[in-house]
């Protein structure tokens, strides 16, 4: 059977209410390995990489802050993954993000919108994934985190805890 850790990464200092929700979640309805990313402290890269070797399914759980990663997802990408030699060949690597705007703001036209797309902010991390060679799959993307909507939330939590249980 596959092995899966859940990476969390949250902007600083507060936790976002949405993605603590769905690493809870994880926490609660699933057998994954779930580990928040803290970046307060040093990395122990070898053991990082060691650690991360051990699992088959890798999702990226994180507030997508100012049309980027968490400060800390960056440092860990940076001192951990980017420490060559390392690779994930082989490895699927997933994402779950979070946003403030609502999903109007991320697309390309209409009068609130950016001219881009969610995924489009995230190259720099895409872009990374190639070069260590994992299988990106899909991405799942909760808007409008400026309002709680607790139904809302919920409803989006259960499609994806359900999606990540069929993977195998």
């Amino acid at each position: 059977m596959a092995k899966t850790v859940v990476l969390y990464a949250r902007i600083c200092p507060q936790e976002s209410i949405h993605t603590k929700h769905l690493f809870q979640s994880f926490q609660k309805h699933t057998d994954f390995e779930c580990v928040f990313i803290d970046a307060s402290k040093p990395f122990d890269v070898a053991k990082e990489q060691e650690f991360i070797l051990g699992f088959d399914n890798i999702i990226l759980l994180f507030t997508m802050n100012w049309y980027n990663i968490p400060w800390s997802l960056s440092r860990y990408f940076a001192e951990v993954w980017r420490t060559f030699p390392f690779s994930l060949e082989n490895k699927n690597v997933y994402k779950v993000v979070t946003t403030g705007s609502n999903k109007e703001h991320y697309s390309k036209t209409g009068e609130k919108a950016t001219g881009w797309l969610p995924t489009e902010f995230l190259n720099n991390v895409n872009g990374m994934l190639k070069k260590l060679r994992a299988n990106q799959k899909e991405e799942f993307f909760y808007h409008n985190c400026v309002e709680v909507n607790e139904q809302k939330l919920q409803a989006f939590s259960d499609q994806v805890i359900t999606f990540f249980k069929d993977v195998k």
